[in-house]
């Protein structure tokens, strides 16, 4: 990711999403054992611009731009 940002992003299970949400949980440890580097393969594409608008929530703006 150094190569896109300098900072990584949370990439968060489907399961840890569930604890990250949840607002009850309020103990440090349990949370921070989620923020864990993520150890799978990821794809990295060009997207549109559309994804910096907080309003904007259709899919062409994750859609691989570079094939177009």
């Amino acid at each position: 990711m150094q190569e896109i940002h300098d900072r990584m992003p949370v990439i968060l299970t489907e399961a840890s999403e569930t604890i990250w949400l949840n607002p009850s949980i309020k103990d440090n440890k349990q949370l921070q054992e989620i923020l864990k580097p993520y150890d799978k393969p990821v794809t990295i594409y060009p997207v549109s611009k559309k994804v910096n608008s907080s309003t904007y929530n259709e899919f062409d703006a994750i859609r691989n731009i570079s094939n177009t």
